[in-house]
């Protein structure tokens, strides 16, 4: 089974256990960080092309550029809603769903502020 890195930004305890337990069983390396995601955060990343914020991190036009750049094409969101991302510059940015959401960038999400 070939293996897919994630960073995850803010984790905490309860899911950093999840994520350790349930990861191997779906072939995922978690890179678990506790910290939230940040332009300076994304320059000390492994190399993953996908993130996992929780609904506490901001992710700013700014936050999602510095991804870009550092090669991260998926941001998923452990969170109901998308109210905490840049809608307008994630449709230029790495591609984001949420769990309950469609792709940030798509038509929909556009001017709806989320989920």
């Amino acid at each position: 089974m070939r293996h897919v890195g994630i960073t995850v930004y803010g984790c905490e305890q309860d899911e950093a256990n999840m994520f350790t337990e349930l990861s191997p069983r779906f072939g995922v390396v978690p890179a678990l960080r506790d910290d939230a995601v940040s332009e300076a955060s994304t320059s000390s990343m492994p190399g993953n092309r996908c993130i996992s914020v929780g609904h506490k991190s901001e992710i700013s036009g700014p936050i999602l550029r510095a991804l870009k750049a550092t090669g991260v094409e998926y941001v998923s969101t452990r969170s109901i809603g998308v109210d905490h991302i840049d809608l307008k510059a994630g449709s230029s940015a790495p591609e984001a769903r949420s769990a309950s959401g469609p792709v940030i960038g798509s038509p929909e999400t556009h001017g709806t502020g989320g989920s």
